[in-house]
């Protein structure tokens, strides 16, 4: 899943491209903030000093500092600080965007979707906000109740509250994946940083998927591949790009490493300092090209648009893995430098 605005740690687009656009960019209004799972639009929000119904892009205007309380019709969502960028997790406290209410939240925004593709943001209709009344919900909803999917049954079951192609509240899993993807927009949002500064990875139109996913927790040491599905849209050379990985002891607290183009930094280290770490805290694997042979091998397939990495050496236990995909396209200003990023943790060995 891709959303509408989202531009944080996965740029396949030129540098240059960056500058002309960056005049543009919606999260330079002052005082203008978006609320986010995709771009929600429809919900009613209200503080000390603004009222009113988010846009299509999510867009609420907020006074620095006030409280900003959003509804889905009746239905009190949360409330939270007023900010650039609102996350579906900042109105349950949940830094990680993955404690259940936080879930349920996203599943229902998802499910409700007027168009069924949050790939241009979530639409309320009408009918969704009308519906979500204190007839349907005279108690108002518990977003961490264990029983969320009968709940929200009858709503959901209402005629144009949803999509007709939908039937069912989105699962679990695939909103725990898309609020991956998210949850690095608000922050760049919030940060007001480009595609290198945001602490976790996410995708965009050019990529279709990867393995093990992004924020994947537990992933087997002994995992023998890593894969990136391009979209077939992608006309970029895949032929030439680079790999390399970064492990780090998840017990070290190393959740701020990041890609820095063209590497990899965490905590204040540089790459020069932490290749003189390579043989005591961190495993790296082909972070010099010459190297491959020796520790890991990758092979495109050029019609399906698939790089498949392949491990020559296992991964370390309880480890924080972030694979860096690139391709420097050069100094020319029409070249384009291809970049990705994503994270993903190591569980003990079995």
């Amino acid at each position: 899943m891709t959303m509408l605005l989202l531009s944080a740690c996965l740029d396949f687009s030129s540098d240059d491209d960056d500058e002309e656009d960056a005049d543009d960019r919606p999260n330079e209004e002052e005082g203008v903030g978006y609320f986010i799972d995709s771009p929600v639009q429809g919900l009613a929000y209200q503080s000390t000093s603004y009222s009113g119904v988010t846009d299509e892009d999510g867009r609420y205007e907020y006074e620095e500092g006030e409280t900003v309380t959003f509804k889905l019709g009746s239905i009190t969502l949360g409330s939270v600080t007023g900010a650039r960028a609102i996350h579906v997790s900042d109105l349950f406290n949940d830094p990680e965007a993955n404690d259940t209410e936080t879930l349920n939240l996203a599943r229902l925004l998802l499910t409700l979707d007027s168009d069924a593709d949050s790939d241009n943001g979530i639409q309320l209709s009408d009918s969704a906000i009308s519906a979500s009344n204190t007839t349907q919900f005279p108690s108002g909803l518990d977003f961490g109740s264990a029983d969320f999917d009968n709940d929200v049954a009858n709503y959901i079951a209402i005629d144009d509250v949803t999509n007709d192609s939908v039937s069912a509240l989105v699962s679990a899993q695939d909103a725990q994946d898309h609020l991956a993807l998210t949850l690095a927009e608000a922050e760049g949002l919030n940060t007001g940083c480009g595609n290198e500064c945001v602490p976790r990875a996410a995708f965009n139109e050019y990529v279709e998927s990867v393995t093990p996913r992004q924020g994947e927790n537990g992933v087997d040491p002994a995992l023998s591949t890593l894969s990136i599905d391009m979209t077939a849209d992608y006309d970029g050379d895949m032929n030439n790009l680079e790999i390399e990985i970064f492990g780090l002891p998840i017990s070290s607290n190393y959740e701020k490493c990041r890609i820095d183009w063209p590497g990899f930094t965490c905590n204040g280290f540089t790459n020069n300092t932490i290749f003189e770490l390579h043989d005591t805290i961190l495993q790296i694997l082909n972070y010099d090209a010459g190297m491959a042979s020796q520790e890991i091998t990758f092979s495109v397939n050029t019609s399906t648009k698939v790089l498949t990495v392949t491990l020559n050496e296992s991964l370390r236990a309880n480890h924080q893995y972030t694979v860096h995909v690139y391709n420097d396209g050069g100094s020319g200003e029409d070249d384009d430098d291809d970049k990705t990023w994503w994270q993903f943790s190591t569980g003990s060995s079995n």
